[in-house]
Parts: C-alpha cells; structure tokens; sequence
C-alpha cells in the first residue's frame, strides 16, 4: 500500500485521542493511556497500544516513517490536551506572539526543520503553546506532519502564511477560548 492510505487516515486515531482527553478526569484508564502516550516521545512501544489500532490498514513494506509520525503527534497530543477546531501551529503562535519577536523566531525554526528531526522541535513547541493555555487542532496537525516533506513546502507555507494572517486579526472569541484551558475547546467525537 502507497504512503497514500497514511496521509489520509488520521481521523480516527485524533478522535480516539480527543475521547481520552475528555473522559480523563473521571476515567482512570484514560488517565493511563494518556501517561503511556506521553512516555511513548522516547519510547514509541509504550504507545503502541493507543496507536497502532487506529493506523489506516495496510500491506507489507508500508511507509515507516509515516507510522513514526503518528506515533508523534499521539504522544504531543497527551503533553497538551487542548484541541482548539481549525487552529494550526501558525494561529497558536499568532495568538502567543509578542513584541521580542521569540515567537517568530521559533516558528520559522519549527518551518526550517527537516522531517528527520521534527519531532525533537515539535515537541518543545506544543510543550509551550500548553503552557500558554493554547490549544491545536490536532486533525490539522497531523496532516501537516504527514505532509512535512512535501515537494514545495506547502505546510509550512501556509503555516507561515496563518502566523502573518493572524497576527493582526486574531479574534478575540479565539484568544479567550485559548488563554482557557478546559475542556471547552474539545470536542467530543
């Protein structure tokens, strides 16, 4: 099977992540899978678990590096648990984005890193935007990991292209909902 069936299959291991988020204060074993998926930066067999069910089916000899990035943005998803609908890493940092310019210069760090070694940038970025109380959408997300090396860039274009966009227009409805981290801003699947 074509690295095709991984690009386009990442809804359903998102809406796993976001049932997980949701039931993870009442619901013990969610709470665990989220710690697992946490472990899972370093040690992608702790995740395996919570992933592997929600890979799209596929043959012998699929795209490895693909699967990796599931396991990836599954293992971001649980040091963050904030989903925010249609809200990219370009919209986050616009929303964080201040006068010393640092959140540019991460961004356009995070745009510059080749595929190989993404994981390690992405990792500190959705780390900080959880710290700001800033929400992605994961769905989003995903497919511009997926999507990464892409011939031409496209995703970090328009990753770029959100972060410029939104600076001056950044809604105010967004950026309450951001600064707040419950659960209001995910849904339910």
């Amino acid at each position: 099977m074509s690295d095709t069936t991984y690009r386009r299959g990442g809804q359903p291991l998102v809406d796993s992540l976001l049932k997980l988020a949701v039931t993870s204060d009442t619901n013990p074993s969610a709470r665990a899978a989220l710690a697992e998926l946490r472990r899972g930066v370093t040690d992608p067999i702790r995740a395996a678990k919570h992933v592997i069910p929600y890979l799209p089916a596929t043959g012998a000899g699929s795209a490895e590096h693909l699967i990796d990035r599931y396991f990836l943005v599954a293992s971001l998803f649980a040091w963050s648990r904030q989903h925010q609908p249609g809200v990219s890493m370009g919209h986050a940092f616009a929303r964080i984005r201040d006068d010393s310019g640092s959140m540019e210069k991460r961004l356009m760090a995070l745009l510059a890193t080749p595929a190989e070694t993404l994981g390690a940038r992405l990792g500190q970025c959705v780390r900080l935007l959880a710290g700001k109380g800033v929400g992605l959408d994961w769905t989003m997300l995903l497919d511009d990991v997926l999507h990464w090396d892409d011939s031409g860039k496209p995703r970090q274009r328009r990753l770029a292209r959100d972060f410029y966009r939104r600076h001056d227009a950044v809604d105010d409805a967004g950026a309450e909902a951001s600064a707040n981290p419950t659960k209001e801003g995910i849904e339910q699947p």
